[in-house]
């Protein structure tokens, strides 16, 4: 077990450095690179046969304003049974990926991720993947009828709601802030500040948790919109559960600058 592990994660840091070197070099010449970029891949098998894909991927910052800055983040994605659960690396990184993929920091962290995944036989890495995970294989999610479903998806997921697309959570605030009283759908925001615990905070914290309400006009919103104010709010300003009646539904939760958000559909 111990030399196969070592095998896996010896392989992965090799794909790693060796694409990453390549997209450092494409955004030397060209001044940009199309993200995100898968940079190594491999597969476990525990003792009963069950197989769990590993990708490691380079990608976007989750925050609009580190998009426009040209951050990136590295990410381990550890596949089973259709789903996927998304572990950060590190944020916040410029054109330093490559130093990032070939420093002995990342192969330690790599390397903790994976041998937490081998603990228990997988047996801690699927609890994780059962509470936490997404449906890998569904790109575009349709929630036009109440499925009474709960989703833990990615933030970049496009949906289609109410006969308009919307690309990720960015599309669903575009939207927001930019609606009218006319606008088909309309959504009602519900937010809360991240906790701030003096002065310093309060004056630096920008960060929310979000619950977006979509109805089909402002018409429907505005006889829902006491309805929603009246939800319970979970942890962290959470109004999405497995509870949430049929009429607040599709409702989505996210928060900022975090990978996946939730559907309630």
């Amino acid at each position: 077990m111990e030399d196969s592990v070592k095998k896996i994660i010896d392989s992965m840091i090799a794909q790693a450095k060796t694409e990453a070197v390549k997209l450092a070099g494409q955004m030397e010449a060209e001044g940009q690179i199309a993200l995100p970029q898968p940079l190594a891949e491999g597969a476990w098998t525990n003792s009963k046969g069950e197989e769990f894909g590993l990708v490691i991927i380079l990608n976007l910052s989750p925050s609009a304003l580190g998009r426009q800055l040209g951050m990136t983040l590295l990410q381990l994605y550890t596949f089973y049974d259709g789903k996927f659960v998304v572990d950060n690396y590190a944020t916040g990184m410029y054109g330093s990926f490559a130093d990032a993929i070939s420093s002995e920091e990342f192969r330690t962290e790599t390397e903790k991720f994976f041998r937490d995944l081998t603990l228990g036989d997988g047996s801690g890495m699927k609890e994780q993947i059962s509470e936490w995970g997404t449906y890998a294989i569904q790109s575009l999610i349709v929630p036009d009828n109440a499925q009474m479903e709960l989703r833990q998806i990615p933030s970049g997921c496009t949906m289609s709601i109410c006969g308009v697309v919307f690309e990720g959570i960015e599309g669903i605030m575009d939207f927001w802030r930019n609606q009218t009283d006319s606008s088909q759908p309309y959504i009602i925001e519900r937010s809360e500040l991240f906790p701030c615990f003096d002065a310093e905070d309060f004056a630096t914290e920008h960060r929310f948790y979000r619950n977006f309400l979509i109805c089909h006009s402002k018409q429907e919103a505005d006889k829902k919109v006491k309805g929603m104010e009246q939800l319970y709010a979970g942890i962290n300003f959470c109004l999405v559960n497995k509870d949430l009646p049929t009429d607040m539904r599709p409702m989505v939760y996210f928060e900022d600058e975090s990978t996946s958000m939730t559907l309630a559909c």
